[in-house]
């Protein structure tokens, strides 16, 4: 009894299902909440990035230690490249209303194809940017204070590794909504 019940588990698995169809108006829909959740989080970014520099430019100039203050100001820059590269390659689309919805159906998978691309190398674009600023400003803090600098530096790789993880399990929700589009072409 179990090994018909495996097979018919097998070719019930197997068995190819009706391809989701999208209304064009569901299309649209879609498109434009996704443009809208782009804008939203280049906004957070956006309105973050000065906040991080001035405080890491008042510390680069209050910072005692010159390792601390060169670390300081590596991360004022990266915190500049990871905004200039967001600002290049992560802008949300725009869609224009009266494009006709195979031209918009398009239009909107390579945006999802290039905002996954983009969520996939945060890794190299985002997190690896303010790695030596981190580093240096770890290493001019560890002599004076050792068990602190062990707590950071635990704590910041944990900041990165989280990042790095949600990042990507955005890209493969991504993912799916672009196989998601390929079944209803």
């Amino acid at each position: 009894m179990s090994d018909d019940k495996d097979k018919l588990h097998a070719v019930w698995q197997q068995q190819e299902g009706d391809p989701m169809r999208l209304s064009v108006e569901d299309l649209e829909r879609q498109a434009h909440s996704f443009a809208r959740s782009v804008r939203w989080r280049n906004v957070r970014e956006y309105a973050a990035a000065p906040v991080v520099v001035v405080v890491l430019a008042w510390r680069a100039v209050q910072d005692f230690n010159f390792l601390e203050r060169w670390g300081s100001c590596l991360l004022v820059v990266a915190t500049l490249v990871v905004v200039g590269y967001l600002w290049r390659r992560g802008r949300a689309p725009r869609f224009d209303a009266l494009v006709e919805t195979r031209a918009l159906l398009a239009s909107h998978r390579r945006e999802l194809e290039r905002q996954r691309d983009l969520l996939r190398s945060v890794g190299r674009w985002y997190l690896l940017p303010f790695v030596p600023g981190f580093v240096i400003v770890l290493i001019g803090r560890a002599a004076d204070h050792p068990v602190v600098t062990l707590v950071e530096s635990v704590g910041i790789a944990a900041v990165f590794v989280i990042a790095w993880r949600l990042n990507q399990a955005a890209a493969r929700e991504l993912q799916r909504d672009i196989e998601a589009l390929g079944a209803s072409d």
